[in-house]
């Protein structure tokens, strides 16, 4: 396994894993978040519901499939909703945000920080 995994917490898995709560190897699932399952990383994404008028959300570099960023932004009172992607999504609905910027983000980076 890369360090780089290990310094983020990652560890290998194989299929003679026991499941620590049952002591049992039957159907031990990889430290993994599967599509449509909540990844507990994600709760911290609430503290989106603090931001006011005066804060800019800015979402960059998403296809919006895997995590549904719809919700998020549509909730979101923050004054100024920026999107920036290198490509239009389909799962991304552009009348949520305030600005859409199709550009990567290293072109796009001053127009998302300074509205330009």
């Amino acid at each position: 396994m890369p360090n780089a995994c290990r310094a983020i917490g990652a560890s290998e898995w194989t299929a003679n894993d026991t499941c620590p709560a049952y002591r049992t190897c039957d159907q031990v699932k990889p430290g993994v978040v599967m599509f449509h399952e909540a990844a507990p990383a994600y709760a911290h994404l609430a503290i989106l519901r603090q931001l006011d008028t005066r804060h800019t959300l800015a979402v960059i570099g998403t296809s919006g499939e895997v995590l549904d960023i719809n919700h998020l932004v549509a909730t979101s009172p923050a004054g100024r909703k920026v999107l920036n992607n290198a490509e239009r999504s389909f799962a991304i609905p552009e009348r949520i945000f305030n600005e859409v910027i199709y550009a990567p983000a290293t072109e796009a980076i001053d127009r998302v920080i300074r509205g330009e």
